[in-house]
């Protein structure tokens, strides 16, 4: 009996330490962190440090929000972790690290709101739902800096340039194409500011600026941001021309200075080009605009005018659509009241004005002939009362001896056809039924 009392109570301690494991093997921290403390300056990079400890390890990796924070430019350059392990109160810990990179654009306050992670440990079979405190830092401005525009931070700054010639001497008149690329580790190519010059523009020449390309490439240290811009200068005189020097201006935080990255001003020798000069330039100008607005008067001229046309021609259809509808209507009366006055004369006049006039009359007799095929008198006469008697209604036309009806219009055959001298019995003149 001391037996089996010491076995159950052996067991239920073996029970309880193991479930103490357990818990104790299920417990997650979660450590948030700034790089640069709780001052840096407007623009800096401020890295948060995103840590998920674990005394065992992680069944699966861990979900983090999409950060937004007013007036912060926010990038996850990383979509992997920095493991390493760390202790914690004498206790070893498995850590998994994620970064959210910050750029304030305004001096002042900036918080953190508080977030939500969720973390798999092991042994775990649902997440756990972590959730961080607010962080307060603040942002300095940078001295001399402009209001209300953006700002490079940076530790350096790569600056080249690339011209582009016609083929040839350099004439007046001929375009040069300059490329200009910018590009700085860890700063997205977004927050670069524009280009400036003490001197863009000039009389001797015209400067057209293309829409800069933003873009960011990845590398093993985060990213590098690029902007590239490319300008066309179009030389309207000839002689010596220089072209503007180009500068990018830049706070580094490390000496706490401004820079100047800077491209050299180039001067050229542009030749003469015969029968060119900026006056006619600006002639040929207003020549070309005085063009494009007579042709753009055209245009709108044809244009109305086709609308017009259609809706006329469409009205005149409709019309003769009308016109034909009641037309047909009509010939089929007559023909039926001709069939039943019994009038061969009457008949044969409506069924050939109908078979010339009416596109649907020819394709009833076609339904019973092959166009262009040869028809009787008598088939003939047999198709007329064919279509419109009809024996077996109530309200059919009165009965017609076809015999009779198919001598007396053989006998009008004859006589239209110059053959009134023939006999009755003899081979009458094919009756052609044309398309």
């Amino acid at each position: 009996m001391n037996t089996i009392m010491s076995f159950f109570r052996y067991f239920i301690l073996y029970v309880f330490v193991n479930e103490l494991a357990i818990g104790a093997n299920k417990q997650v921290l979660l450590e948030v962190t700034l790089s640069k403390g709780i001052s840096t300056y407007q623009g800096e990079l401020q890295v948060l440090q995103v840590d998920i400890l674990t005394p065992t390890w992680f069944s699966r990796a861990p979900q983090l929000p999409v950060l937004k924070i007013p007036n912060v430019v926010v990038i996850q350059p990383h979509s992997f972790a920095t493991n390493f392990t760390l202790k914690r109160g004498g206790q070893q810990f498995t850590a998994q690290r994620y970064e959210y990179w910050l750029y304030p654009q305004y001096a002042g306050l900036v918080v953190i709101p508080p977030f939500n992670v969720l973390a798999w440990p092991a042994g775990s079979s649902h997440g756990q739902s972590l959730e961080s405190s607010s962080i307060v830092f603040q942002t300095d401005v940078i001295p001399n800096a402009a209001i209300n525009s953006l700002i490079l931070v940076t530790d350096k700054v790569k600056l080249t340039e690339a011209y582009h010639y016609p083929q040839g001497d350099l004439l007046s008149g001929s375009g040069i194409t300059r490329d200009v690329h910018v590009s700085s580790h860890n700063v997205p190519g977004s927050l670069f500011p524009d280009l400036y010059s003490e001197r863009l523009t000039s009389q001797k020449y015209g400067v057209y600026q293309s829409e800069p390309k933003l873009f960011d490439q990845s590398d093993r240290e985060g990213f590098i941001g690029h902007r590239k811009e490319q300008y066309t200068y179009l030389l309207s005189e000839s002689g010596e021309v220089t072209l503007p020097a180009l500068n990018i201006r830049w706070w580094n935080a490390t000496d706490n200075a401004w820079h100047v990255a800077s491209l050299p001003a180039k001067t050229l020798q542009v030749l003469p080009s015969a029968g060119y000069s900026s006056a006619a330039l600006d002639k040929w100008s207003l020549w070309g605009r005085f063009n494009m607005l007579i042709g753009a008067g055209l245009f709108i001229c044809l244009l109305l005018g086709s609308l017009l046309w259609f809706k006329k021609r469409n009205q005149r259809a409709s019309l003769l659509v009308q016109k034909k509808v009641h037309s047909e209507r009509a010939l089929r009366a007559q023909i039926k009241r001709a069939i039943k006055q019994q009038s061969l004369a009457e008949i044969i006049k409506n069924f050939y004005v109908w078979l010339g006039a009416q596109p649907s009359s020819r394709t009833v007799i076609a339904n019973n002939f092959t166009r262009r095929s040869v028809a009787k008198p008598d088939v003939l006469a047999q198709v007329i009362f064919a279509q419109y008697a009809k024996p077996n209604n109530k309200n059919c036309m009165p009965a017609v001896d076809f015999r009779s009806l198919t001598r007396q219009i053989n006998k009008e055959i004859k006589i239209r056809a110059g053959q009134s001298d023939l006999k009755d019995n003899h081979a009458l003149p094919p009756l052609y039924i044309k398309d």
